[in-house]
């Protein structure tokens, strides 16, 4: 079981389990209150406002809070991706169910027709004429279920589940995964997932990593010293105390990042956004940064 995450119970619900920090989330979002409680063992259960990591009145933000105030923005869109790519899917399967309903009609339409043609022919040829009528019903219908397979687990709808067993490499799923201090260090990865990931004291020093989503993930500690990042999403991404030191990043998305107390020095940004992103110093930068705090 994974240490930091949780069984929360919240009017009369069982729920779970969750990692910590999105216990966090629900916080800002209400979903939960602090007079909820929550057990790692559905054994022993205490109230939220108890535990010293949440005892913290994480629902309610000083209104000159701008760090509280953008985390709970931030938990806010986080959320509403979640719910958007839940909807995404269930609207490619939704439209997939309509196409094999209007397939079997088709075929049910195509046997009739075939079976028509038999009972109303007297020559062996027509009937064969049918029978070869259904089986390019049927090779059209095997066809376009080929193409709707293709379509919702193709490239860029592959659905696959986390990976969290297997090494850090090129395309794999880190999703949700929860692994402490990460050796990526002189790699060159590409294709990588691990949104909403626990990656605190990861090393990706003098690492090349490319075309990837980490967004959402804890970096806290991390080292990407001399490392450089391409077409890298980290759309809200912890990053406090990690070091960037002589980093090189273009293209990344940094919106919503958390980046108080990181090692800037000789850093350098292209094409960087920064937009809503909480700095070096605590300063909550401007929407449509791009490579400095505004």
């Amino acid at each position: 079981m994974n240490k930091s995450s949780w069984y929360v119970q919240s009017n009369g619900k069982l729920l779970g389990l969750f990692p910590e920090r999105q216990i966090h989330e629900f916080l800002l979002l209400g979903r939960v209150s602090l007079t909820d409680k929550i057990s790692r063992d559905q054994k022993s259960w205490r109230q939220i406002s108890t535990i010293s990591n949440f005892a913290s009145k994480e629902s309610e933000c000083d209104p000159d809070d701008e760090v509280c105030l953008l985390k709970q923005e931030r938990a806010r869109i986080r959320a509403n991706e979640r719910k958007g790519k839940d909807r995404r899917v269930a609207e490619v399967l939704d439209d997939q169910q309509q196409d094999q309903r209007g397939q079997d009609r088709r075929e049910n339409e195509d046997d009739k027709v075939s079976l028509s043609r038999v009972r109303h022919s007297g020559s062996n040829a027509r009937a064969k004429q049918g029978t070869g009528g259904k089986q390019l019903a049927i090779l059209f219908l095997l066809l376009i279920t080929l193409g709707s397979a293709l379509y919702i687990w193709g490239p860029d709808n592959k659905q696959v589940d986390p990976q969290c067993d297997q090494p850090f490499v090129s395309g794999i799923n880190w999703d949700n995964c929860d692994v402490l201090k990460v050796k990526a260090g002189r790699m060159n990865l590409k294709n990588i997932t691990a949104t909403n990931a626990h990656l605190s004291q990861a090393s990706f020093y003098n690492a090349k990593l490319a075309s990837s989503n980490l967004s959402y993930s804890d970096l806290s500690y991390a080292d990407f010293r001399f490392a450089r990042l391409t077409n890298v999403r980290m759309v809200g991404v912890n990053l406090q105390r990690a070091s960037l030191s002589r980093a090189h990043l273009k293209n990344v998305d940094l919106s919503y990042a958390d980046l108080r107390g990181v090692d800037i020095t000789e850093l350098t940004f292209e094409g960087v956004s920064l937009s809503k992103a909480i700095w070096v110093d605590g300063k909550v930068c401007a929407v449509g940064s791009v490579n400095s705090c505004q």
